[in-house]
């Protein structure tokens, strides 16, 4: 490969995607030969591009995107035709043999076949009267000395391929052909630049003019267009056009189906604008929960304390309503729409097994781990991605890779009241044999003749339960029943976290619970802040009221774990720095009209067409994005 002039160059822009690119190597390794230099151009990529294989030049630059990786491969290239490749695409086992039996003729461009990769959903085949009618330039080869000094145009981060080569004005040129399917479209890649550019993520938008003809004396145009041009990919649907100087700057075609950013010109139903996605700074993504549990108080006390930092939507598949309602009322909560995309600085996945929907795009990512290590459970995320609730769900899992941020609460001054209070979920298996010892407390406090009343907070009753125990169901908010306490019970031992044990931390509530890992990490000292319980619960009952009677000192003053400071602190830290706009208001309502019957989930009823009612904005765009209303003006 020493010669100073190759058959062919082949470049290939790289941005983080290793393992299909890794593939293509292989794939293209037995093909390489004297005739033929591949280039490969990392653009950034947060790990450095390496590969096993010593035939291909690896060039590193700042991230700047996919035009710049292709020209500074151009400006590199020694063939006498150049083909591109992108990273995550394949080629067939024998595409540079049939690429250089094509350069045979001398022609100034090759087309060749192509077809998505594992289905037959997209495909074309050329031939010699079937031209390309996609503008990729990867199912093209270009004579080095036909490119010229044309350049893949850096403003633009979308659309480069047609910009080149209409400016390449290929219909001047000798053309050349492969009818064999040579190259392959990875179609499954879920975060690729095509969907990222559709979805309104990218610099360069998709403007689509309509004009059932165009005249001379609409020569304004020209320069519109031209301008237009220097950044975003622009369309023209028109029957007749008589400035040909358009096709300089636009791709005119005839009036078609096509989706755009903006439409501009006439008025058309055959264009589709796309809205643009919904920006914020935190998305928080749950697939689906409980009417009661830990993790939507976890979201709630989140965004009760983070949303002063940060603009905060919570994006769902189906939430209780009680839950919608609750959270609604503090920060934007909104039904996953597949149609629509959203856009955010940092994603928070609350399931350990739910996947990224596609049309969330965020800048970094972290995985919430609220459970300790069961059999069946698996964490996706690396290590380094993860947020633990306690060093306990940490180790648990085997590593010390990740975070540890430990739950939020609202801290409000404690009262006091002769109550025992728990807030758990009974005849529960993940709970250990914390409902026998409830009973066996209860019988032990009869024994001592020691008068009291237990609230239990679960939707289940437990049975046998004494009357003293008072079961009453899940509420979203239990703080005020716990800083009138005079112990917070919790008595499983196989807990992650737990809530109430830390909102009894906030309140200066003493805790009555057997011995757990977690609760030595949240820096429990027995008799100072509560009692740890033998697991028989056989103990004197009356150590109740000296831990009641100790001198009224904070009980937390010591504690590192609980100042909530310092949790703030470190959740500002991973998320970073940002401004809020503050632009989401509570209780935005927007009156809408029925286009048709739909069973409405929210409000449990049968919506009848022609029906106005109002619902809250969010909801509404979504009903009307699935045509079931259409909002209307007030």
């Amino acid at each position: 490969m020493g010669r100073d002039s190759l058959i062919l160059s082949i470049v290939i822009p790289y941005y983080n995607t290793k393992k299909y690119t890794d593939e293509l190597l292989d794939v293209l390794a037995p093909q390489v030969n004297d005739n033929v230099e591949v280039i490969l151009i990392d653009d950034g990529s947060p790990d450095e591009y390496s590969t096993k294989h010593d035939w291909v030049k690896v060039l590193w630059q700042r991230n700047h995107g996919v035009s710049a990786a292709r020209n500074l491969g151009l400006s590199k290239a020694r063939g006498d035709y150049v083909a591109f490749v992108d990273s995550d695409d394949l080629v067939a086992e024998d595409y540079i043999e049939k690429i250089i039996k094509a350069t045979e003729g001398k022609p100034d461009y090759i087309e060749m076949s192509w077809r998505s990769l594992n289905t037959n959903e997209y495909f074309y085949r050329v031939s010699e009267y079937e031209y390309l009618e996609n503008p990729s330039v990867c199912t093209r080869c270009f004579k080095r000395s036909f490119i010229g000094n044309v350049r893949f145009n850096e403003d633009k981060d979308a659309g480069e391929d047609e910009d080149f080569t209409r400016h390449l004005d290929i219909s001047q040129g000798k053309r050349g052909f492969v009818g064999k399917y040579l190259y392959f479209y990875r179609t499954e890649v879920t975060d690729s630049g095509v969907k990222r550019y559709k979805r309104g993520l990218k610099r360069t938008k998709q403007i689509v003019y309509y004009y059932p003809e165009i005249t001379e004396d609409m020569i304004d145009l020209v320069g519109e267009v031209k301008k237009l041009d220097q950044k975003h990919e622009v369309y023209i649907m028109t029957d007749r056009n008589e400035l040909r100087e358009l096709e300089k700057y636009a791709r005119v075609i005839t009036p078609q189906g096509i989706w755009a950013h903006e439409a501009r010109g006439q008025k058309t139903p055959l264009i589709k604008v796309i809205k643009p996605p919904r920006k914020t700074q935190v998305i928080i993504y749950i697939d689906t929960t409980n009417k009661y549990d830990g993790m939507t108080t976890w979201m709630y006390n989140f965004c009760m304390t983070m949303r002063k930092y940060y603009d905060i939507e919570i994006v769902h598949e189906c939430l209780p309503i009680n839950q919608i309602n609750r959270l609604r009322s503090i920060v934007r909560v909104e039904q996953n729409n597949k149609s629509k995309a959203f856009s955010c600085d940092t994603l928070l996945m609350m399931r350990i097994s739910a996947e990224v929907p596609e049309n969330i795009y965020y800048k970094q990512m972290f995985q919430m781990v609220h459970c300790v290590k069961q059999n069946g459970f698996e964490v996706k995320r690396p290590w380094e991605q993860c947020v633990f609730v306690s060093k306990t769900a940490q180790q648990s899992w085997g590593t010390d890779k990740g975070y540890v941020i430990y739950n939020l609460g609202s801290y409000t001054a404690p009262t006091r009241s002769l109550l025992l209070v728990s807030t758990t979920r009974v005849n529960s298996v993940d709970k250990g044999n914390q409902d026998e010892r409830m009973l066996k407390l209860a019988q032990q406090l009869k024994r001592y003749q020691i008068p009291f009343i237990w609230i239990y907070f679960s939707e289940a009753k437990l049975t046998g339960a004494p009357a003293e125990m008072v079961r009453m169901d899940p509420i979203e908010d239990v703080r005020d029943f716990v800083r009138k306490a005079n112990f917070l019970v919790q008595l499983s031992d196989n807990e992650a976290s737990c809530y109430s044990i830390q909102e009894a931390y906030y309140y200066d509530i003493p805790i009555l619970a057997v011995d757990m890992p977690v609760l030595h990490e949240f820096g429990f000292r027995n008799w100072e802040n509560g009692l740890i319980l033998p697991k028989d619960m056989n103990f004197n009952c009356r150590d109740l009221f000296a831990v009641l009677d100790r001198d009224g000192e904070d009980m937390w003053s010591g504690n590192e774990f609980m100042p909530r400071r310092k949790t703030v602190e470190a959740w500002r830290k991973l998320l970073g720095d940002t401004t809020p706009t503050h632009d989401y208001k509570p209780g935005n309502m927007v009156k809408v009209k029925v286009i048709t019957e739909y069973k409405d989930m929210e409000l449990g009823e049968l919506i009848t067409k022609g029906k106005v009612l109002s619902m809250w904005e969010e909801r509404a765009e979504y009903l009307e994005s699935i045509d079931l209303v259409k909002i209307v003006e007030d």
